[in-house]
């Protein structure tokens, strides 16, 4: 385009520079040495530009393919990776089955984590065991003892009663507890002797004496413990090695209240419930104070004659305020016998 408008511009001057004889071949010889001028110069700009433009389109090309050179260097290197990860997840996956197979059926990961917990469950399994064999040894001792006494009577005047016959009276229904009769709660911390008010709180009495004869108490244990308030028990789930359920359990069957005039102090035997009045069922607790704001809200059915020492040392293990204990309180028995002159309060 420019060298077009040059040769134009030539043109023009040209025809205006037109004069007769010499003067007009002078012109037309120097307007023809501006125009080659022109012409040379606007060809070297060219030149030059393109020059320039090839040498861009170079560098350009030269960029681009280090660009890509280093794409495909880094996806080469991702692709080893990649690939380094795979072979280390296939031997994983072999290295899974192999202990699989060793373990058995279940996963690896499950059973390796199982493994531990297994062996603390088996551990606690076989501590209740100790405890219940503990337990049942004592019941049988007592059984002993109460048949022997029994068939001494029973001699002295002539009749002899079968440990069957006795058995099946304590294991069914047609039974009443009495004033007269006390319950032992042995623990791995002591013995308590309780009384029971079946005057006041029959339902509640045959209930517990109900549980306690058919061994449903023997290796549970006190799951609460607050120091100047009570210690609770008699929840079965605190058998098993998942304290998040402790507190939580019963016999799978609810009893009706029997609120009463009955204080709640140190000593006293009162029954467990959630926020239902007639929701309770095992769990109990004993005061280790005095607590006037239970009074008519839960049911008193019994009171501590004696093994105050033992309530103590349970409260000793507190652990907080209001929570479990430091260590296991296990109830190696609970068992009902006749009142002796011995069992009288013990001050407190």
């Amino acid at each position: 385009m420019k060298t077009s408008s040059i040769r134009l511009a030539a043109v023009v001057l040209l025809v205006g520079c037109a004069a007769p004889g010499t003067e007009m071949e002078e012109g037309r010889a120097e307007a023809s040495s501006v125009l080659e001028e022109a012409v040379a110069r606007t060809v070297e700009r060219a030149l030059e530009r393109t020059a320039a433009a090839e040498e861009a389109t170079q560098d350009a090309h030269r960029e681009a393919k280090e660009t890509v050179t280093t794409l495909i260097t880094g996806n080469e290197d991702f692709l080893s990776q990649a690939e380094d990860l795979l072979t280390e997840a296939g031997a994983l996956r072999l290295l899974m089955d192999d202990v699989e197979q060793g373990l058995g059926a279940s996963p690896m990961k499950e059973s390796l984590i199982g493994l531990e917990q297994d062996a603390g469950d088996l551990q606690v399994k076989a501590d209740d065991l100790v405890m219940r064999a503990r337990g049942l040894e004592s019941r049988a001792q007592q059984h002993n003892l109460s048949a022997s006494e029994s068939r001494a009577e029973a001699l002295s005047k002539g009749s002899v009663p079968t440990m069957h016959t006795q058995q099946m009276d304590w294991w069914t229904d047609n039974y009443d507890v009495t004033a007269e009769q006390v319950v032992e709660i042995s623990t791995s911390h002591g013995l308590m002797v309780l009384e029971f008010f079946p005057d006041v709180a029959p339902g509640h009495v045959k209930n517990m004496a109900d549980l306690a004869l058919k061994g449903f108490y023997d290796g549970t244990r006190f799951h609460r413990v607050a120091p100047g308030f009570v210690i609770q028990g008699g929840d079965p789930n605190t058998k098993d090695a998942d304290p998040r359920n402790d507190g939580m359990g019963g016999p799978g069957y609810k009893i009706k209240a029997e609120f009463s005039a009955k204080p709640h102090l140190r000593g006293t035997l009162s029954m467990a419930r959630s926020g239902h009045p007639d929701s309770a069922g095992s769990q109990f607790f004993v005061c280790h104070g005095a607590a006037p704001f239970l009074d008519q809200k839960y049911t008193v059915f019994g009171h501590l004659l004696s093994g105050y020492d033992a309530l103590d040392a349970i409260v000793g293990l507190a652990s907080s305020k209001d929570g479990p204990p430091t260590e296991p309180v296990v109830v190696l028995a609970m068992t009902l016998r006749d009142r002796s002159p011995e069992d009288v309060k013990e001050s407190q």
